[in-house]
């Protein structure tokens, strides 16, 4: 057999061996030159990508909240650093709009979407972050609800333990309306659908019944209650009620003249004599059921001061009258005069006060002075009234003792009489009158400080001091508006105000002031008619045998 030679030179055999060396050559430069990509995580193999997920199904859908979520399956080869789901009212919602952050890292999450607006559609996709950026699920829509949220649902509480001033209510929530209930009472007024802005109570909060106080009513009147609650949608109410407040039993005492006069007490405008002979009563209190009387009795010669206790008197030893009294716990305090024989034989009142029918002594022995009013707080009893000077002046000066010791509240440049006295909280408070040139001018003492209640022109006396909410009262009788004549004065804060009388040109004095609840009560006489008194600036006069009775004193309950 003969070998077949092949020239090495031939050109089909030489361009075979080049294309072999060339794809030999490629080969070999293709694999030096491949590496693993390194980041300063480590190596994370030969190509980094977005992260692969996709977004949860929304769930539990509300007018504003909704769930939802994703699930990374993979990272890209790169650490997810963020995740959550991003939610808008377009299409294709990013990351740099409204989204959440739900930790990092592959696999399943949950996230909460809040925030949104009742029957609206939203857009939401799942991401996930890595060092390449940030890479969406799919895209899956909803619609939030329309807001169910409504108001309180409630009843109001029948009125029970109604009073003079007060009365008991309430109301029962049975539903919140879907959002909690912040607040809840009674709101209550004199005209019908009365709302929280005005007057009412707070109670708590949350569902179910409770139980409100009714305070600060006047006697005698309609008001309108209805229960309310609160939650973010508004203010419900229930039904509404209608109580009156109870009428008050309205004391005064002082005198029905007759021959002779008669210390009369009136409850209710019916009068009863508390004697059947020459007395005179000048002040009223009432503790629990007692009704306590001061005053004087004639007895044939002279007056003796006098207390009725539920109409049965006891006289106070060396006095001759009453002028005010008190029951603090289980003590009668009164505040009075008695008389001596003066140097040039006159009967001369002297300054008397008395514990449980005791003389407490302090004034000096035959010491011309007068006490009108007293007033006990804790362990300390204040009386009120003046003391001569004497002297060639001859001048009264009002006085105040605290525990027996007087102070002056006048200088006695002229005279001045301290006549009522009422204590609020730290501040004590005195009425009375000086006296410049012949008329008298009103005055009033806070903390011995004086403070005049009118002009120099315009001349008055004070009868009492009282304060009710911070407002301070006092009472007594100034010239009229004409100048011609004496009129029923009331000083509020200062200000003067007349009351009315039964007809023009009618002297009349106001006596005693007393409060229930809002309501103001001022007893008083009217020359020629007789014995009035004021509930709120409306004037009553008071049957008597005479048309001179005296209304002295009043007490309201």
């Amino acid at each position: 057999m003969f070998l077949k030679s092949y020239n090495i030179f031939d050109s089909s055999i030489t361009n075979k061996m080049k294309n072999f060396f060339f794809i030999t050559l490629l080969s070999v430069i293709s694999f030096n030159c491949q590496k693993e990509i390194s980041t300063e995580n480590g190596s994370i193999g030969l190509t980094t990508a977005l992260p692969a997920l996709t977004t949860t199904a929304i769930t539990s859908i509300t007018s504003t909240t909704s769930t939802s979520g994703g699930n990374i399956t993979s990272d890209g080869g790169a650490t997810v650093t963020s995740r959550g789901v991003c939610w808008s009212t377009s299409p294709n919602p990013v990351v740099t709009g409204n989204h959440s952050i739900d930790g990092n890292g592959t696999g399943t999450f949950t996230s909460a979407i809040a925030g949104l607006t009742s029957a609206t559609i939203y857009y939401v996709r799942a991401y996930a972050t890595n060092n390449i950026g940030a890479a969406y699920g799919n895209e899956i829509s909803f619609t939030t609800t329309t807001t169910t949220n409504t108001l309180p649902t409630l009843t109001t509480t029948a009125i029970s333990s109604i009073t003079t001033t007060t009365a008991s209510s309430g109301g029962n929530i049975t539903s919140d309306g879907g959002t909690a209930v912040t607040t809840r009472g009674v709101c209550w007024s004199t005209t019908s659908n009365p709302v929280v802005t005005g007057n009412h109570s707070t109670e708590g909060n949350g569902i179910g019944s409770f139980t409100s106080s009714i305070t600060g009513l006047n006697s005698a009147t309609v008001y309108y209650v209805r229960a309310y609650a609160t939650n973010s949608v508004g203010t419900a109410y229930g039904n509404e009620l209608a109580l009156t407040t109870v009428s008050p039993d309205v004391y005064i005492t002082g005198a029905g003249y007759s021959s002779p006069q008669v210390a009369t007490i009136w409850k209710n405008e019916l009068p009863t004599p508390l004697t059947s002979g020459s007395s005179y009563a000048t002040c009223i209190f009432i503790k629990d059921a007692d009704v306590y009387v001061g005053g004087n009795i004639y007895n044939g010669t002279s007056n003796d001061a006098a207390i009725w206790k539920n109409g049965v008197p006891s006289l106070l030893p060396q006095g001759t009258g009453v002028n005010s009294l008190i029951v603090s716990g289980s003590d009668v305090y009164a505040a009075g005069y008695g008389t001596y024989i003066n140097g040039v034989g006159q009967n001369t009142s002297i300054a008397r006060y008395w514990k449980n029918g005791n003389v407490i002594n302090i004034i000096s022995p035959n010491t011309y002075s007068y006490l009108y009013g007293i007033a006990v707080k804790g362990t300390d009893v204040y009386v009120v009234g003046s003391i001569f000077s004497g002297g060639t002046a001859g001048r009264m000066v009002a006085t105040i003792w605290k525990n027996g010791v007087p102070t002056s509240l006048s200088n006695g440049t002229n005279s001045a009489d301290a006549t009522d006295i009422c204590i609020n909280g730290n501040d004590i408070y005195v009425s009375g009158q000086e006296q410049i040139g012949a008329p008298y001018y009103p005055l009033l003492w806070k903390n011995n400080s004086n403070i005049p209640l009118s002009t120099p022109t315009i001349y008055g006396r004070t009868g009492g001091v009282n304060v009710n909410n911070d407002t301070v009262y006092v009472i007594g009788t100034s010239a009229s508006a004409n100048g011609t004549n004496d009129a029923a004065t009331v000083w509020k804060n200062g200000v003067a105000s007349y009351l009315p009388a039964t007809a023009p040109n009618k002297n009349t004095y106001a006596t005693d002031i007393k409060f229930l609840g809002n309501d103001v009560f001022i007893s008083g006489i009217e020359v020629g008619t007789g014995a009035r008194y004021w509930k709120n600036g409306i004037g009553l006069t008071l049957p008597s045998s005479a048309t001179q009775g005296q209304g002295n004193s009043i007490f309201v309950k």
